[in-house]
């Protein structure tokens, strides 16, 4: 590449960040019709360009940082699939539970179905009426009660268990 007279004035124009506003008019004039000055004023450019959006760009965090999300990202991924059938299978037994309770109160206060059935499984001489009959007074409510604090605390400890982190 031979080397232009301008070259040099076009170069300090450029260093400086003259071109093209704040410098001579016989320059601008020179680079225009000078293909060795107006290419290296294109690509000079354009290298200014880069440098200054490159150092507008975000810095990234250091390597080790990095590292560190990735490792606790697939910790964090692994733990997950690992509890899905824990999870699973405590939404399915507290479903159990839950239908058992239904089936079981269901049982309790159908008295006539409820002596007919246990005719067979217990002995001839146990009558089961008589027994609810002398069940005392505060004997159901406690049990409600029970039934109630039992899925309390069996509602949070499945929240503690699968939210658990």
């Amino acid at each position: 590449m031979t080397g232009c007279a301008f070259e040099k004035d076009l170069s300090l124009a450029l260093h400086e960040g003259r071109w093209p506003a704040a410098c001579d008019p016989a320059l601008q004039a020179h680079v225009a019709a000078c293909a060795s000055c107006s290419d290296l004023a294109l690509v000079t450019t354009t290298l200014q360009r880069a440098r200054a959006a490159a150092s507008q760009a975000p810095a990234l965090p250091p390597p080790g940082v990095l590292w560190w999300r990735a490792q606790v990202r697939r910790r964090n991924t692994a733990a997950e699939r690992m509890s899905r059938p824990i999870v699973f299978t405590e939404v399915v037994a507290l479903a159990a539970t839950l239908v058992a309770l239904a089936l079981a109160s269901y049982r309790f206060f159908d008295w006539i179905d409820w002596t007919s059935l246990s005719g067979r499984f217990v002995a001839a001489n146990f009558d089961i009426t008589a027994a609810v009959a002398t069940m005392p007074t505060w004997m159901l409510p406690t049990l409600a009660i029970a039934a109630v604090v039992f899925f309390a605390a069996a509602g949070f400890a499945v929240y503690s268990l699968a939210h658990n982190e």
